[in-house]
């Protein structure tokens, strides 16, 4: 019986979820049109190097690309391990070797 119930509870707010979402869809809808009238209009403008990097993002994530450089980040999380792992000794090593 209590199946059941998780059954009909999952089934009741699976409903209510796609319901949310899509009206969550149409106001991001409306707003992108709002936006759109005003961007034509003048009265919206990128007056910043924040306001553009986001509409740039946007940009790439409609597209399907991503935004941000996940195997750098991954490089330097293994980077910082690497060099926990180091002596002192092998730590000014590569410190005096740098540049040579």
């Amino acid at each position: 019986m209590d199946s059941k119930v998780v059954g009909y509870i999952d089934e009741k707010f699976g409903d209510l979820y796609s319901e949310v979402k899509g009206i969550c869809q149409q106001v991001i809808f409306d707003l992108m049109q709002t936006a759109k009238d005003d961007i034509e209009s003048g009265e919206l403008k990128i007056e910043s190097v924040k306001d553009l990097e986001t509409v740039m993002k946007m940009d790439l994530l409609l597209r399907g690309d991503a935004t941000e450089r996940v195997e750098s980040k991954s490089m330097v999380v293994s980077l910082k391990q690497d060099m926990a792992n180091m002596s002192v000794k092998q730590l000014e090593e590569i410190l005096d070797n740098d540049g040579k």
